[in-house]
């Protein structure tokens, strides 16, 4: 198996030849059973906490930019390997799960998750919602996709054999609908380099996203000079949209500036990092996830250094591993050097 690609493993999955375990998530298990793919995690003892199913179709699309990768071999295991309380167990839980996901798709209807923040989720006008809720007060909204809510309805079930959906509250309910229906119109306003969303972080420096094709940036500003970009998604910038509007403080749409348009078209332009960067004009990096480790690719000294937060240190990477990193665009921030 270790020369087998994703590509070829999901035929196998799909003939319930094998499984996959441990990859590409520690604790999971992935197998194909009654038509659909189950993503299931497991506690230490083997036993499902919470799981997402998915379509053939919807999971070939998610896995699409590995299909050419290998899975571990070690990864790879018998379909006889997945344990049968595991199959009932999961088909059970679904079975509730999805009873519940249809009492709450007309959006009148919320179920309390079981997380600390206990999230409610319902169904909004474009999607489903996750709402905080104190003392009747909406107090945060995210937006979540299928395999999130699907994921949560049978970690609540999990919980309780038993759970419940409730109605929402209509002050509610009214208040989360009128949030989501602007932060969706303001997203749509985003036109291509010519609109921007403007708020301010906490530190109080102006902050704009906007849409450059099919990605979505944020440019941190400084007395209007684009100090740090932020290479992101439409999800993320409806989340900070979400977040502000609740917060009491909604940001707005503008048209961008000339300038700061100009200033754009230069420091968006990904082909121009590698020589910028050789330049002691900029860095790249990200916070990778599962890890509070932040890292910082630079140039110094004629060699390119990986410098982690964590420790302190800087870590020498080869070129052609700089390159890549680059290439392949395999980092969040940008930040600009004098």
């Amino acid at each position: 198996m270790a020369d087998r690609r994703w590509r070829d493993i999901l035929q196998l999955i799909e003939r319930q030849e094998v499984a996959l375990k441990n990859h590409p998530r520690p604790d999971s298990l992935l197998y194909f059973h009654r038509g659909r793919y189950f993503d299931v995690s497991l506690d230490a003892a083997g036993k499902p906490t919470a799981f997402s199913w998915y379509e053939p179709a919807e999971l070939l699309e998610i896995v699409e930019p590995i299909l050419d990768e290998h899975p571990p071999k070690a990864s790879v295991v018998p379909f006889s390997d997945v344990q049968a309380h595991v199959l009932s167990e999961v088909a059970e839980v679904e079975r509730i799960a999805r009873h519940l996901e249809v009492e709450l798709a007309d959006g009148t209807r919320w179920i309390t998750g079981t997380w600390w923040t206990k999230p409610r989720l319902m169904r909004g006008r474009s999607g489903w919602l996750a709402l905080e809720i104190e003392k009747r007060r909406l107090n945060g909204i995210e937006q979540w996709d299928e395999a999130r809510v699907r994921a949560e309805l049978t970690r609540v079930v999990h919980a309780n054999r038993e759970a419940k959906t409730e109605p929402v509250v209509p002050k509610v309910r009214s208040r989360a609908l009128e949030i989501e229906a602007s932060v969706d119109a303001q997203l749509d306003q985003l036109s291509d380099g010519v609109h921007a969303w403007e708020t301010r972080d906490e530190a109080k420096f102006l902050v704009a996203y906007l849409r450059r094709g099919e990605e979505h940036v944020g440019l941190k500003l400084n007395e209007g000079e684009v100090y740090e970009l932020l290479w992101t998604s439409r999800p993320y910038v409806a989340y900070e949209m979400l977040r502000a509007a609740t917060a009491g403080k909604p940001g707005r749409v503008k048209v961008i500036e000339p300038k700061l348009r100009k200033e754009l078209a230069e420091k968006a332009d990904r082909s121009k990092y590698m020589a910028m960067m050789r330049a002691g004009k900029l860095k790249v990096g990200a916070v990778p996830a599962q890890t509070d480790s932040e890292w910082w690719l630079h140039f110094k000294q004629g060699k390119f250094w990986t410098h982690y937060s964590m420790d302190g240190d800087d870590y020498e990477l080869s070129e052609a591993e700089a390159t890549a990193i680059l290439r392949d665009h395999r980092y969040t921030y940008v930040s600009f050097e004098d």
